[in-house]
């Protein structure tokens, strides 16, 4: 309380602006595109994105943190994309026009 450490370790205004643009841009940003997707498409189709996390989070890694992938990532990724597939219908629909030629 007698050295006042919160006097000298003040954030700059830059650092201020930056969390405030953050809060607004991505936190407000980001809610107010998910209430748009979710009012035009379906809260399933909506659903789906989460499962979307990691193969963005592995396509960012390579791109700027040059990761490299293993065979097992790519097992997984193809995972992902059949739950997405089957998920939303598209696979079971595929098959039954392949199974009505």
């Amino acid at each position: 309380m007698i050295d006042t450490p919160w006097a000298s370790a003040l954030p700059s205004q830059t650092i201020i602006f930056a969390i405030i643009e953050l809060a607004i841009l991505s936190t407000a940003g980001g809610y107010f595109l998910f209430f748009k997707i979710l009012e035009r498409a379906r809260a399933t189709n909506v659903a789906l994105v989460t499962l979307l996390i990691l193969p963005s989070a592995i396509v960012m890694g390579i791109l700027f943190l040059e990761e490299t992938l293993q065979s097992v990532h790519f097992i997984g990724l193809g995972l992902i994309i059949l739950g997405l597939l089957s998920l939303q219908g598209r696979l079971f629909r595929l098959s039954r026009l392949k199974q009505a030629d």
